[in-house]
């Protein structure tokens, strides 16, 4: 435990160093080489890629290093006109296993991409060509190992690129102990992750919400679905649904290019699979893995099998990766549930306080889940013609998601809270939020005789399938590249039963809430011993939801390369995509007059339990926090009650409040063009959007109302880096950008709490969010596999969205409504810095820090908003060392308060969270890897609050430790 308080007070310390050491100076020695950026006349015309190359060294003045029997026998991309070369050989090498690296003395390293061995590439190079003014050497091998190699093509990419992005290689996201690729991408600056259950699902960029961010698989959109009841339609990415082995590349662009899909505020997630001619050999290889959880203490196994097959010719070839994973999830919650309603309270002296808020309940919950995810993908590639290329992707995902959550609450919703009857309470005490909101925060309520006292137990059959299918064909004639790509995607999500049973007893209750301390007890009942005394209730119900998402979706794209003066090539596009997601729920209560009722002394608790819980809240609880109580058992509930009676115990209706179908048709075009002078490489380009927007709904009177619109966007982009040396990039960009609402918040329902007389509702004609931003940066490459960045970006937003709260007329009822509406105005300024570098014989370091700063205002109906998904300061930093054999890293992340959407009129704040990371890997042989990865050691917890300071919930998931071994077989 030394070890762990040691750990924890090292984060503020890592805060306040990490912005000033990526402005440090790196003590980092580098001998000059010959300039990449100078524009060079190239004529070289379509021939074997090895002639290319050595007609390339000739002339570019440059001598060029590579093996002749590891290059493709395939033909060279024609080249002709005035390049850079860096350019001209990215250009030559295009869609080829060859990866470049400039070296010092005008030497260029060409070397292959393999997956013959994930833990280091060694290639033999020799020289091809010795251009007359080069001195001439030997160079016997060029050893590059795992984790600086990946970072090597990660910095390589990020510095080809004209416009602001980051990326992340298959061997990052391998090394890394991330189970998914959102676990990998909180490493990446500007991006923030949501832990909610212990592993990455949701992600923010730039301090934006997940709803204003896409993520696209091989630039196409991937249909997403949730399977937790309060989980909503959006237009985020659930990223627990794929394995991260899926994936060969993932890319953050951060400012968009005009061929780039829109939709995105803060940035956009590209992940590149894997395609077999890629490669050259045949591979086979396989992990298997054991993963300790040490809330629920339990082992799961965890395996996976990659299949890539080329023919001889090297031009058709299949790949084919499986995962399979389960995971046992404990989390352990204890929460506090504000309504934005108050009350009259007396005292134990007849003093009266009017207008309190007071939770409607309190309670100690234990969460438990068997998760099954099975990932499949198939990549198909043929190039018939040495100018033809055809490739077919098949993805499908399938999760079992089935848990539990059991609450014992202190439920003063049930019989307590009355807009006309003062409620009582022994010893209040009340605390003012700033905006003047007075809450009940500790007291006694309630008798011998109050219902108050309730465990909910519930128990979901819940599930994810995700399919994605795709064709994209890409043709090369004379100066011109076509590419075409068409597909579907679509994705099931939801609960066949969501199961609640509550029971209900009587007691008083003590409690106590403090920004760190959720406390109860009751005063009647041992919730351990006292199983007896609850009783079913009729407030038991079933929810049976389904979920639904389905894209279609076609584009062409043509490319001229030119050597007209400073013009390199113009792209031209078109799109559509036509999206359609549903959601249907069905609720099953039951009536009054049911047979079951007959009895009631058989509906006791004591009849269902058959065990307690564990002792909980480890890390969170104080000194009246409830830790333990009895259970109920599904199995017992299952055989007494759904199996018992010869009637159904619940009887279904649908419920039409929670039905509405979202469809939208978009139409996109663009055309771009990209330009070279001397140290200048620039694209600029415009992209149009028309999106025809249909929302189906069901009104109060059980009606069906359909909004029909449609709204246009014009989309201007540029992109500038200047190489102002070797070393030294400088960026700008400028962009106008959109996103558009989440499908929640374009429904046209209406929901109604009949007790409070408030309800919230969707709004149909929401504008797009839309943006004007623009960026700078300077980069400084001081060797291979070092980087030293500094970025600032402004994003000026015209439109975000908030919950305003309004009087209207609901059938002849004045009723509180809260519905989203488009504020006028917001502006996020923001900074990152990156630092990367080999230190000393083996030891590196990778980090990065982001600030963030919105510009927030405050609107009528709503006391003060923070931009959602938003934190100020981001984290990020990996110590590593690595030899032949052992690679090793400790990781890092942290990230300070952030803020969510609304709970009882007032905005959820997350309070900071940082969490450790480790991994171990041994290279027993060229081809058995084993590896150890440890994460969230330290068993971090994650705190939500009002933005008020009313605590919503603490909650514990864990630390998770991994043992597994990888093999390649062939």
């Amino acid at each position: 435990m030394g070890l762990f308080r040691t750990l924890r007070s090292l984060h503020k310390i890592l805060l306040l160093l990490g912005a000033t050491i990526t402005l440090n100076t790196a003590c980092y020695s580098h001998a000059n080489s010959h300039s990449q950026s100078d524009l060079i006349e190239f004529d070289i015309p379509p021939q074997p890629l090895h002639a290319a190359l050595t007609l390339f060294a000739e002339q570019a003045d440059i001598q060029i290093l590579f093996q002749e029997n590891e290059i493709p026998q395939t033909q060279s991309n024609s080249l002709k006109g005035k390049y850079s070369a860096a350019k001209a050989l990215h250009q030559l090498i295009e869609n080829t296993s060859l990866k470049y690296r400039f070296g010092a003395s005008n030497v260029v390293v060409i070397y292959i991409q393999t997956l013959k061995n994930n833990q280091k590439e060694s290639v033999v190079i020799t020289p091809q060509t010795t251009p007359p003014s080069a001195d001439k050497r030997e160079i016997e091998e060029i050893l590059i190992t795992g984790f600086r190699s990946s970072i090597a093509r990660s910095i390589a990419i990020k510095k080809f690129h004209s416009n602001f992005s980051d990326s992340i290689s298959v061997e990052d996201i391998g090394k890394f102990p991330d189970k998914n690729i959102a676990d990998a991408l909180q490493r990446v600056p500007g991006v923030s992750v949501d832990r909610v259950w212990g592993e990455g699902r949701d992600i923010n960029i730039r301090g934006t919400d997940k709803d204003v961010n896409r993520t696209l698989l091989n630039g196409q959109n991937v249909a997403s679905a949730y399977w937790w009841a309060n989980d909503s339609l959006g237009r985020g990415f659930n990223y627990s649904i794929l394995a991260s082995e899926l994936v060969d590349t993932v890319e953050i662009i951060k400012s968009p290019r005009a061929d780039l899909d829109e939709g995105s505020i803060g940035g956009s997630v590209y992940l590149k699979t894997r395609y077999p001619l890629a490669y050259e050999q045949n591979n086979i290889r396989t992990s298997l893995e054991t993963q300790y959880s040490s809330l629920p203490d339990k082992w799961n196994p965890q395996t996976s099998l990659l299949i890539n097959w080329t023919n001889q010719p090297q031009n058709f070839g299949f790949i084919t990766s499986l995962n399979y994973q389960e995971r046992s999830v404990r989390r352990d919650g204890l929460e506090t549930f504000p309504r934005d309603q108050s009350y009259s309270i007396t005292d134990e002296n007849n003093n009266t306080y009017e207008e309190i808020h007071i939770p409607w309940g309190i309670g100690s919950a234990i969460f438990q889940q068997e998760r099954k995810r099975f990932t499949g993908h198939t990549a198909i590639q043929w190039q018939p013609l040495s100018n033809l290329d055809i490739k077919i992707d098949a993805v499908r995902s399938n999760m079992d998601m089935d848990n539990s959550n059991q609450n014992y609450l202190a439920l003063f919703d049930l019989s307590l809270l009355d807009k006309n009857t003062p409620v009582e309470v022994f010893r209040p005490q009340i605390t003012s939020a700033s905006n003047g909101k007075k809450h009940l925060v500790s007291g006694t309520l309630g008798t011998n005789q109050s219902e108050l006292t309730a465990l909910d137990a519930i128990f979901r059959e819940a599930k994810i399938e995700t399919e994605f299918y795709d064709i994209d064909i890409t043709y090369e004639y004379d100066s011109f590249v076509f590419h075409s790509q068409l597909g579907m995607t679509k994705a099931k999500g939801g609960s066949d039963h969501d199961y609640l049973f509550r029971f209900t007893g009587n007691s008083g209750v003590k409690f106590n809430l403090a920004p760190k301390a959720i406390e109860f007890k009751f005063l009647d009942i041992d919730p351990v011993d006292d199983s007896d005394k609850l009783y079913l209730s009729n407030g038991s119900r079933d929810w049976v939801r389904s979920m639904q998402d389905k894209e279609n979706f076609a584009q062409f794209d043509a490319t001229y390369f030119t050597d007209a003066g400073l013009l390199n090539y113009l792209k031209a596009g078109v799109k559509v995509r036509d999206r359609t997601t549903k959601n249907r729920r069905a609720i099953g209560i039951i009536p009054d007059n049911h047979s079951a009722w007959e009895t009631p002394e058989r509906l006791s608790l004591i009849h269902y339990t058959s065990t307690t819980t564990p002792k909980l809240h480890q890390e969170t609880a104080t000194e009246n926090s409830l830790t333990q109580y009895a259970m109920a058992d599904f199995d017992l509930l299952n055989q007494g009650l759904l199996q018992y009676q010869n009637t159904p115990l619940f009887f279904y209706q649908d419920d039409p409040s929670s039905n509405y179908t979202i469809s939208e048709l978009i139409s996109t075009a663009y055309l771009m063009a990209d330009i070279s002078y001397k140290q200048l490489d620039m694209d600029f380009g415009v992209r149009w959007s028309h999106t025809d927007q249909t929302s189906e709904g069901i009104n109060l009177k059980g009606q069906t109302t359909i909004v029909e619109r449609d709204y246009q966007n014009i989309l201007p982009n540029f992109n500038l880096k200047w190489t102002l040396t070797d070393m030294l990039l400088a960026r700008f960009s400028a962009a106008k950008v959109m996103a558009r609402p989440s499908f929640t918040n374009l429904t046209s329902n209406v929901i109604i709490d009949g007790e409070s007389n408030n309800a919230t509702a969707g709004n149909p004609y929401l504008k797009p969010y839309s943006a004007n931003q623009s960026d700078l940066g300077l980069e400084w490459y001081f060797s291979d596999s070092a980087l030293l960045a500094a970025n600032i970006f402004y994003k000026k937003l015209s439109t975000f969205l908030f919950i305003k709260s309004s009087v209207e007329d609901i059938d002849g009822t004045l009723v509180n409504v809260g519905r989203p509406q488009n504020a006028p105005a917001l502006d996020i300024f923001g900074l990152e810095l990156q630092w990367h570098q080999p230190l000393w014989k083996g030891l590196g370091i990778t980090s990065n820090y982001t600030y963030t700063e919105p510009q927030t205002q405050t609107y009528p109906g709503i006391d003060s908003i923070n931009l959602p998904g938003n934190s100020k300061d981001q984290l990020n930093a990996s110590l590593f060392y690595e030899n032949n054999d052992l690679s090793a890293r400790v990781s890092y992340n942290y990230r300070s308060q952030s803020y969510g959407g609304f709970t009882g009129g007032s905005q959820d704040v997350t309070d900071e969270y940082y969490q450790w990371d480790a991994s171990l890997q041994w290279s027993l042989t060229s081809n058995l890897d084993i590896y150890l990865n440890v994460i969230n050691f330290t068993n971090e917890i994650v705190n939500y609050n009002t933005s008020e300071g009313i605590p919503i919930g603490f909650y514990e998931n864990g630390r998770r430790i991994s043992l597994g071994a990888k093999f390649i077989l062939f």
